[in-house]
């Protein structure tokens, strides 16, 4: 009806022209409908894709046999430049795990590995895995950690340290790659970020990336975040950290304040391992470090860096918001650099820190902010200890034992000998070394065993390495009894403490507890009405561990002054 009506007020011709363009409308309309709904379909699907693969805490990738064997395996380190992955390393790496189960971790990226690790290099292996994790989540999930508790071998790819220390650290993955190397001693390898984490020190880079100048500039610079010996633990890499594309750019300089930042936090000794892009250290069980690289096509070189091991070694300037000065007669740091071949044929012991094969010392050192290298010299050997004094008295049938010490390097503990000739010694007794550092330190033993008149004793000091050294002798006569005054316990331990008045005069004894710098920091008197005498004490204010003074005052205008150590903990 609408139609006749349109037709008889249009006229024939504008009619049909009207249908025709009616017809396109409609249709138009339809495929735009149609489409509306191939959009919402297509974000469906697409949500559902992203909720399958991310919702998820991990991705595994698995190339080769899928049933778990086990095979002889070696402890090895695998430290990667970050560019390429040096294929003759990796050869090293994979033939340490006896052909087994190969787990490569990463936070980012697909399986890119696989191939390359099962069939591009020509080692055997069982498989290949690629875990990626999208979370933390993953680093407590039941078939990550199996996998990663069941690999023969562990690779931690590129990507952003920071991303791994907030996912792994302090959780079971954590704790499962310190067992892998320490207890079933497996190969662990890593390039770029990877290799940024596997130091006993590292920079979180929880800020940002850092450049040498920015570090240089000011070492306490938000952007320089080292941490230590709070992640990955393994026995080679104590006290090191570890940097990447060292050369690309140029990040000498902010290694020397990593540096710095150690030595203020371990008191003794602070090192690196740094690679260029090309170039590749492993590390074995016996710490030979083989430096695989492209050298002549790459002109690059791996670091073995380390804080100068004459004291003092720390930096002159050192301060917030300052440039690093960082001299000690222009060898502040001494460098050995190697440049890899494809056979790994030049060496550094890591286990000594002391020799190198195919390689060159250098200097490093800083002033006002500025890196210097020159040629240099390996490192110096100073003795691990000095020991200044050595006493010995006795009291109520009680040998007491004092020595004092400086530069006390690397120590771990002092033994106490005896000998009724002077000759023929055994060990009585032992002290664990109490801070290493170029500080005097003074330490005391008491012999109750006493079954002879006359004893002579020594000290022994044993380093950390293995090394001893030996103070003088001296002689303790048991017949007599010396009058003297004793602080026991040295180190004082929890603000208490003994003083002793033996064979001393009557009367008023005026005590002062000094520090360093001259300062009184704690006084009182003490009436001593007997010849030998004993008094408790506690200091009235916790005190930081250091080196101070007691002072006596005595009843006849005579001074006593007594080296003690507080620990403050």
């Amino acid at each position: 009806m609408i139609a006749c009506h349109l037709k008889k007020f249009l006229g024939s011709y504008v009619f049909s022209v009207f249908k025709k363009v009616l017809r396109v409308y409609l249709f138009h309309t339809y495929l735009a409908q149609k489409l509306a709904t191939m959009k919402v379909f297509m974000l469906v699907v697409s949500f559902f894709v992203y909720e399958l693969v991310f919702s998820q805490s991990y991705i595994s990738y698995v190339t080769g046999d899928t049933s778990d064997v086990i095979t002889p395996t070696s402890f090895g380190l695998c430290l990667m430049g970050g560019a390429t992955e040096e294929d003759h390393a990796m050869r090293w790496f994979l033939q340490k795990s006896g052909g087994g189960d190969i787990v490569v971790l990463r936070p980012t990226g697909t399986n890119g590995y696989n191939d390359y690790l099962y069939t591009q290099l020509g080692v055997t292996v069982n498989s290949v895995e690629t875990i990626l994790f999208n979370n933390t989540t993953a680093s407590y999930d039941p078939y990550v950690l199996r996998k990663i508790a069941s690999a023969e071998a562990i690779f931690i790819a590129g990507g952003n340290q920071y991303t791994y220390i907030q996912y792994w650290r302090g959780t079971p993955v954590d704790s499962l790659l310190n067992y892998l190397s320490s207890v079933k001693k497996i190969p662990i390898g890593g390039t770029s970020a990877g290799m940024s984490i596997l130091g006993w020190a590292y920079n979180s880079a929880q800020t940002g990336s850092v450049t040498s100048a920015q570090a240089l500039a000011n070492p306490f610079s938000p952007l320089v975040t080292v941490e230590q010996n709070n992640f990955l633990k393994f026995s080679c890499m104590s006290k090191t950290i570890t940097d990447t594309h060292f050369d690309n750019p140029d990040r000498r300089g902010r290694q020397v304040v990593f540096l710095s930042r150690m030595l203020s936090g371990t008191g003794d000794s602070a090192r690196g391992i740094a690679c260029d892009e090309y170039t590749a250290v492993c590390i074995d069980s016996t710490g030979i470090a083989k430096v695989f690289g492209g050298y002549p096509q790459y002109d690059d070189n791996a670091y073995f860096i380390q804080v100068n091991r004459i004291v003092p070694n720390n930096p002159e300037t050192f301060m917030n918001g300052q440039p690093l000065t960082w001299d000690r007669n222009h060898a502040a740091i001494k460098a050995y650099a190697i440049k890899g071949d494809t056979l790994g044929s030049k060496t550094f012991d890591v286990k000594s820190w002391l020799y190198g094969t195919g390689g060159s010392w250098q200097h490093w050192y800083v002033l006002n902010g500025v890196l210097y290298t020159t040629p240099g010299t390996p490192p110096d050997l100073p003795l691990p200890v000095t020991f200044v004094q050595v006493n010995v008295s006795t009291k109520q049938d009680v040998n007491y034992i004092c020595w004092k010490v400086m530069n006390q390097q690397s120590i771990k503990q002092y033994e106490v000998e005896r000998s009724i000739d002077g000759k023929i010694f055994t060990k009585v007794g032992s002290i664990n070394a109490q801070r290493n550092g170029q500080y005097e330190l003074v330490y005391s033993w008491l012999d109750k065993n006493m079954l002879a008149a006359d004893y002579y004793y020594r000290i022994k000091s044993l380093s950390f390495s293995g090394e001893s050294n030996y103070s003088v002798i001296v002689k303790a006569n048991n017949a007599s009894i010396n009058g003297e005054i004793v602080i026991t316990p040295n180190p004082i331990i929890h603000q208490n403490f003994t003083i002793q008045f033996v064979n001393q005069p009557k009367g008023l004894y005026n005590v002062s507890l000094v520090n360093n710098s001259g300062q009184i920091l704690n006084s009182f008197s003490i009436n001593n009405n007997q010849s030998t005498y004993s008094q408790k004490v506690k200091l009235e204010s916790k005190m930081i561990t250091d080196v101070f003074q007691i002072i006596v005052k005595c009843p006849d205008g005579t001074i006593k002054t007594m080296p003690v150590i507080i620990n403050g903990e």
